[in-house]
């Protein structure tokens, strides 16, 4: 109805033509930035109880300088894998570095939101 199209027409081509998200990226967009506002202690104490960052002090890996999530446990069953601390991890391990470590949130959203119209 927006663009004046016929109702048939594919909604892919129509979200990218306005710049909106699907709804599967508007859910990696929203968990991202709670995960962001989370690190940057902008987010509820309790969150910093649900998210861990990867740290080591002997090796430099790579998990660390990405500030990669990692799970306290390992998911056994298809209920931990859909919770949010594993759909969290996922999402937020998939961000490029210079989008994760966004000096502010505004810059985030706006690098984040540009990176995921161009993914489709």
């Amino acid at each position: 109805m927006i663009l004046n199209k016929p109702i048939r027409t594919p909604t892919a081509g129509l979200l990218r033509q306005l710049k909106w998200l699907t709804f599967t990226d508007r859910c990696k967009y929203h968990t991202a930035l709670l995960v962001y506002k989370t690190l940057h202690h902008m987010a509820p104490s309790y969150m910093s109880d649900i998210i861990t960052v990867s740290t080591n002090n002997k090796y430099s890996l790579r998990s660390v300088l990405h500030n990669d999530l990692v799970l306290k446990h390992k998911p056994k069953t298809k209920y931990t894998k859909d919770s949010f601390n594993h759909y969290s991890m996922t999402v937020w391990n998939e961000i490029p570095i210079e989008i994760g470590n966004a000096a502010t949130i505004k810059s985030f959203k706006y690098f984040y939101k540009k990176y995921l119209l161009n993914m489709t």
